[in-house]
Protein backbone atom coordinates (compact mmCIF):
# COMPACT_ATOMS: atom_id res chain seq x y z
CA UNK A 1 0.00 0.00 0.00
CA UNK A 2 1.29 3.60 -0.41
CA UNK A 3 1.71 6.66 0.81
CA UNK A 4 -0.99 8.01 -1.59
CA UNK A 5 -3.63 5.20 -0.81
CA UNK A 6 -2.98 5.41 2.90
CA UNK A 7 -4.01 8.92 3.08
CA UNK A 8 -6.87 9.04 0.90
CA UNK A 9 -8.03 5.79 2.88
CA UNK A 10 -7.00 7.80 6.52
CA UNK A 11 -10.09 10.33 6.20
CA UNK A 12 -12.45 7.76 5.06
CA UNK A 13 -11.42 5.20 8.40
CA UNK A 14 -11.51 8.67 10.83
CA UNK A 15 -15.24 9.05 9.76
CA UNK A 16 -15.85 5.47 9.98
CA UNK A 17 -14.69 5.83 13.20
CA UNK A 18 -16.64 8.91 14.08
CA UNK A 19 -19.95 7.68 13.04
CA UNK A 20 -19.12 4.09 14.45
CA UNK A 21 -19.03 5.52 18.04
CA UNK A 22 -22.21 5.50 19.73
CA UNK A 23 -23.20 9.30 21.10
CA UNK A 24 -23.75 8.53 24.83
CA UNK A 25 -22.22 10.40 27.62
CA UNK A 26 -21.62 7.11 29.54
CA UNK A 27 -18.74 5.53 28.93
CA UNK A 28 -19.49 2.50 30.47
CA UNK A 29 -22.04 2.02 27.63
CA UNK A 30 -19.27 2.64 24.82
CA UNK A 31 -19.82 6.74 24.23
CA UNK A 32 -15.94 7.58 24.81
CA UNK A 33 -16.16 10.33 22.26
CA UNK A 34 -19.39 11.56 23.87
CA UNK A 35 -18.36 11.63 27.33
CA UNK A 36 -15.00 13.28 26.04
CA UNK A 37 -17.06 16.18 24.70
CA UNK A 38 -19.58 16.68 27.19
CA UNK A 39 -17.03 16.54 30.12
CA UNK A 40 -18.23 16.50 33.94
CA UNK A 41 -21.41 17.53 32.63
CA UNK A 42 -22.68 14.46 31.79
CA UNK A 43 -21.33 12.81 34.31
CA UNK A 44 -23.49 14.87 37.18
CA UNK A 45 -26.53 14.29 35.36
CA UNK A 46 -25.90 10.59 35.63
CA UNK A 47 -25.31 10.82 38.94
CA UNK A 48 -28.56 13.25 39.29
CA UNK A 49 -30.70 10.50 37.34
CA UNK A 50 -29.66 8.51 39.59
CA UNK A 51 -30.14 10.62 43.03
CA UNK A 52 -33.85 10.83 41.25
CA UNK A 53 -34.28 6.97 40.69
CA UNK A 54 -33.23 6.37 44.25
CA UNK A 55 -35.16 8.53 45.87
CA UNK A 56 -37.94 7.98 44.16
CA UNK A 57 -37.55 3.69 45.34
CA UNK A 58 -37.02 5.06 48.64
CA UNK A 59 -40.40 7.19 48.79
CA UNK A 60 -42.51 4.44 47.71
CA UNK A 61 -40.72 1.93 50.09
CA UNK A 62 -41.91 4.76 52.85
CA UNK A 63 -45.25 4.90 51.29
CA UNK A 64 -45.68 0.95 51.63
CA UNK A 65 -44.28 0.81 54.70
CA UNK A 66 -46.72 2.75 55.93
CA UNK A 67 -49.64 1.10 53.97
CA UNK A 68 -48.74 -1.96 56.04
CA UNK A 69 -48.57 0.09 59.39
CA UNK A 70 -52.08 1.59 58.41
CA UNK A 71 -52.95 -2.44 57.51
CA UNK A 72 -51.39 -3.97 60.57
CA UNK A 73 -53.07 -1.27 62.85
CA UNK A 74 -56.67 -2.43 61.26
CA UNK A 75 -56.13 -5.84 61.61
CA UNK A 76 -55.48 -5.21 65.36
CA UNK A 77 -58.41 -3.00 65.36
CA UNK A 78 -60.77 -5.92 64.10
CA UNK A 79 -59.09 -8.76 66.01
CA UNK A 80 -60.24 -6.49 69.20
CA UNK A 81 -63.60 -6.39 67.47
CA UNK A 82 -63.99 -9.77 66.95
CA UNK A 83 -63.08 -10.52 69.97
CA UNK A 84 -65.25 -7.93 71.81
CA UNK A 85 -68.17 -10.63 69.77
CA UNK A 86 -66.91 -12.97 71.18
CA UNK A 87 -67.02 -12.31 74.76
CA UNK A 88 -70.84 -10.85 74.07
CA UNK A 89 -72.10 -13.65 72.74
CA UNK A 90 -70.17 -15.99 75.71
CA UNK A 91 -72.00 -13.64 77.99
CA UNK A 92 -75.64 -13.99 76.05
CA UNK A 93 -74.95 -17.94 75.67
CA UNK A 94 -74.57 -17.79 79.29
CA UNK A 95 -77.29 -15.21 80.39
CA UNK A 96 -79.84 -17.23 78.02
CA UNK A 97 -78.75 -20.73 80.03
CA UNK A 98 -79.38 -19.05 83.40
CA UNK A 99 -82.78 -17.73 81.93
CA UNK A 100 -83.74 -20.88 81.23
CA UNK A 101 -82.46 -23.14 84.18
CA UNK A 102 -84.48 -20.25 86.23
CA UNK A 103 -87.83 -21.23 83.93
CA UNK A 104 -87.24 -24.91 83.65
CA UNK A 105 -87.13 -24.77 88.06
CA UNK A 106 -90.15 -22.65 88.00
CA UNK A 107 -92.77 -25.09 90.10
CA UNK A 108 -96.39 -25.76 88.95
CA UNK A 109 -97.57 -22.29 87.34
CA UNK A 110 -101.26 -21.56 86.51
CA UNK A 111 -102.26 -22.46 82.98
CA UNK A 112 -101.76 -19.02 81.48
CA UNK A 113 -98.22 -18.59 83.34
CA UNK A 114 -97.17 -22.17 82.41
CA UNK A 115 -97.56 -21.20 78.76
CA UNK A 116 -95.92 -17.81 78.74
CA UNK A 117 -92.74 -19.89 80.39
CA UNK A 118 -93.05 -22.45 77.50
CA UNK A 119 -93.30 -19.27 75.04
CA UNK A 120 -90.44 -17.97 77.21
CA UNK A 121 -88.19 -21.25 76.65
CA UNK A 122 -89.20 -21.73 72.87
CA UNK A 123 -87.99 -18.23 72.01
CA UNK A 124 -85.11 -18.82 74.19
CA UNK A 125 -84.39 -21.73 72.22
CA UNK A 126 -84.57 -19.82 68.80
CA UNK A 127 -82.35 -16.69 70.08
CA UNK A 128 -79.58 -19.66 71.20
CA UNK A 129 -79.76 -21.44 67.92
CA UNK A 130 -79.19 -17.53 66.06
CA UNK A 131 -76.26 -17.12 68.33
CA UNK A 132 -74.37 -20.39 67.57
CA UNK A 133 -74.77 -19.60 63.73
CA UNK A 134 -73.83 -15.88 64.47
CA UNK A 135 -70.59 -17.35 66.07
CA UNK A 136 -70.06 -19.51 63.30
CA UNK A 137 -70.40 -17.89 60.62
CA UNK A 138 -67.12 -16.43 59.09
CA UNK A 139 -68.43 -14.73 55.99
CA UNK A 140 -70.49 -12.44 57.63
CA UNK A 141 -69.16 -8.97 58.33
CA UNK A 142 -68.05 -7.41 61.34
CA UNK A 143 -71.02 -4.78 61.30
CA UNK A 144 -73.49 -7.60 60.07
CA UNK A 145 -72.34 -9.49 63.23
CA UNK A 146 -72.32 -6.28 65.44
CA UNK A 147 -75.72 -5.58 64.29
CA UNK A 148 -77.08 -8.96 64.54
CA UNK A 149 -75.71 -9.57 68.17
CA UNK A 150 -77.74 -6.48 69.15
CA UNK A 151 -80.61 -7.06 68.08
CA UNK A 152 -80.25 -10.59 69.72
CA UNK A 153 -79.19 -9.23 73.14
CA UNK A 154 -82.51 -7.07 72.88
CA UNK A 155 -84.38 -10.07 72.45
CA UNK A 156 -82.61 -11.82 75.58
CA UNK A 157 -83.53 -8.84 77.49
CA UNK A 158 -87.15 -8.76 76.11
CA UNK A 159 -87.33 -12.35 77.48
CA UNK A 160 -85.91 -11.66 80.66
CA UNK A 161 -88.26 -8.74 81.62
CA UNK A 162 -91.42 -11.09 80.66
CA UNK A 163 -89.72 -13.61 82.70
CA UNK A 164 -89.57 -11.64 85.76
CA UNK A 165 -93.07 -10.39 85.21
CA UNK A 166 -94.16 -14.02 84.93
CA UNK A 167 -92.09 -14.77 88.48
CA UNK A 168 -94.10 -11.66 89.99
CA UNK A 169 -97.50 -11.59 89.04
Amino acid sequence: MSARQFLLGLPCLILLAATSCTTTDDPHKGGLIGYMATGDEGYQRRVDNRQSELSDVQSKTREEKNQTYGLQDSRESLSARLQKQREALQAMDDEIARLRAECEKLGQLPEDKEIERLRILDELAVVQNHSRELSGDSSMLIQEKETTLRKLQDEVALLLERYSLLTTL
